[in-house]
């Protein structure tokens, strides 16, 4: 699946990070509280957005607190891309003057070019919008 990269603000700045990358310097307990691991491969509907002839992604938003990674939201996306992708999309958060980690090694995804995607059914939206 192609589409492009979006992000949830404008000063977000995403990334490419490799799987084995997420698995050493993501903070491992907060992406797991939640469940991360029991779920479905699919996608929702409510991550995507379609513009014209544009279908943009909602790249997951993470911010560092305290030396640590830690997911605004976007969780359940990664983990449904981490089961098929070497690499997964994030985007950190840098309003206010927060700075982008130097010490996770990651290559900056390029907004401009659509990014693929693994072709993957979309769960029924079960609020029927």
């Amino acid at each position: 699946m192609q589409c492009l990269p979006a992000t949830s603000l404008d000063t977000d700045i995403a990334f490419w990070v490799s799987r084995e990358e997420f698995l050493r310097s993501f903070d491992q307990s907060d992406f797991l509280c939640r469940n991360v691991m029991d779920v479905q491969d699919a996608y929702l509907r409510a991550w995507f957005h379609s513009a014209g002839s544009n279908t943009y992604f909602f790249i997951p938003p993470v911010q560092i607190v305290s030396g640590k990674t830690q997911f605004l939201s976007g969780r359940h996306r990664t983990a449904v891309l981490l089961r098929h992708l070497d690499e997964v999309p994030v985007s950190f958060e840098t309003r206010f003057g927060k700075a982008v980690p130097s010490h996770i090694s990651m290559r900056r995804l390029d907004m401009t070019k659509p990014m693929t995607l693994p072709d993957l059914p979309y769960l029924p939206d079960i609020f029927g919008a």
